[in-house]
């Protein structure tokens, strides 16, 4: 049976009370936040209509009744750090219980889980901010700027998902921190950009280690610099290999702790292939390199699921409509137009391009292997979502470039005819 996490807490009118607290500091941090970092008043206005979903959704969740998409998981999450409070020990499925929610509900004592959608929601919104300031750095055209943030800021997934109690959030807000260092570097060289954007992903892989992955293209952006760099980008890539050989069995948890029989077993498991939206369910691999084989195939049902021959009933069809098709039409267009205008990217920008492509596709593959149902595709897709709308950004901004300059040639050409006629 459906319930809130207020009759969970035996409608305790302290919980309500608390409740209504935290409401009143989250309208009072989001709003200043949005009118404290953007200053484009159609990209706040739909920062606006966000928060209010967003908020909506959460007292919903709280108090009335539990919401599609953050039912299940988000509720095991939170009776656990309530019975770890309870009863003095500390259980719970990963470091979100216990860096998390276990914390946080032995400092308040009272059982109010809206503080940790409310944390999720600001985290929706510093994330979006992120994505705006790198917006801003990279001098995108207003118009794509603006197209591009309604997309971060109101795709309803990532919507609903982010008001919640899931750890997604918290993932994605420090990589987004991380990404937004990693352009300040490459604009501003400042090498304490360095040490937070690999901090800040470090901090992400606290909460889901498969996010460690992202880190691999920013080695390829400070191993590809000038000669001078060289001595610097040796002593990178030389940390980086005894930090892997240390520390692989947590960089590789993701797809079977580094353990070759492990990833078989986890990429085959019932448990991966039990779930309504389950995709490529009659596909056994029985070596790494069958693995290998299939993982085209596995990255892209992770991309673009539910795909139209998956579609069950209007769930589906909605998820479609709303989550798959923001990553089709970056797939697509982005292609189309990389095509056009690689020739005329600037050095600084194809390396920014190649970085984060590389971080993107290689977390996508190891997220691919230990996933084969949509809606954890859904959940898990959105971490890297943040890097291809920043290479999506640069890739369509050279071209709105372009085709302004030819316009203004085609004008001028036209104006110096009509005068020597």
């Amino acid at each position: 049976m459906p319930w809130s996490y207020f009759y969970a807490a035996g409608r305790d009118p302290i919980v309500l009370i608390a409740g209504i607290v935290i409401i009143i500091l989250l309208i009072v941090i989001a709003i200043g936040n949005i009118n404290l970092n953007c200053k484009d008043n159609k990209i706040k206005i739909a920062f606006y209509l966000a928060f209010f979903i967003q908020l909506i959704i959460l007292i919903i969740d709280n108090y009335i009744v539990d919401f599609p998409l953050i039912n299940i998981d988000a509720r095991a999450h939170e009776a656990m750090g309530w019975f770890s409070y309870e009863n003095n020990v500390n259980i719970g499925r990963g470091n979100y219980n216990y860096l998390i929610i276990n914390p946080i509900y032995k400092l308040l004592k009272i059982r109010t889980a809206a503080i940790f959608g409310a944390i999720n929601i600001i985290a929706h919104i510093l994330i979006s901010l992120n994505i705006y300031k790198i917006f801003n750095i990279l001098k995108i055209e207003k118009k794509l700027k603006r197209f591009l943030m309604m997309i971060v800021i109101l795709s309803p997934i990532s919507l609903v998902m982010r008001a919640g109690l899931l750890r997604e959030a918290i993932i994605i807000l420090f990589a987004s921190y991380s990404l937004k260092a990693f352009i300040e570097y490459v604009f501003y060289k400042n090498p304490f950009s360095i040490i937070k954007m690999f901090l800040y992903l470090t901090i992400s892989s606290l909460f889901h280690s498969g996010t460690i992955f992202l880190t691999m293209g920013y080695f390829i952006y400070l191993l590809g610099g000038g000669k001078n760099q060289k001595i610097l980008q040796w002593g990178i890539l030389l940390v980086a290999v005894i930090g892997f050989i240390l520390f692989k069995d947590q960089f590789l948890e993701k797809v079977g702790a580094g353990d070759v029989d492990k990833i078989l077993a986890y990429n085959n498991s019932a448990e991966l292939k039990s779930a309504g939206s389950v995709y490529l369910e009659s596909i056994t691999t029985n070596s790494l390199g069958q693995i290998v084989v299939f993982l085209p195939l596995f990255m892209f049902y992770f991309l673009y699921s539910p795909t139209p021959e998956m579609i069950r009933g209007v769930l589906d069809i909605i998820t479609l409509l709303l989550n798959s098709s923001i990553y089709i039409y970056i797939t697509i267009i982005g292609i189309k137009t990389y095509k056009k205008i690689r020739k005329n990217l600037s050095k600084r920008e194809k390396q920014i391009v190649k970085a984060l492509l590389f971080s993107a596709l290689l977390t996508i593959a190891v997220f691919s292997v230990g996933t084969r149902n949509a809606g954890t595709a859904m959940r898990h897709r959105d971490k890297v979502l943040p890097f291809l709308i920043v290479i999506f950004a640069i890739i369509r901004n050279k071209y709105f470039i372009e085709l302004r300059y030819r316009k203004i040639q085609k004008r001028d050409i036209g104006r110096d005819l009509n005068e020597t006629n």
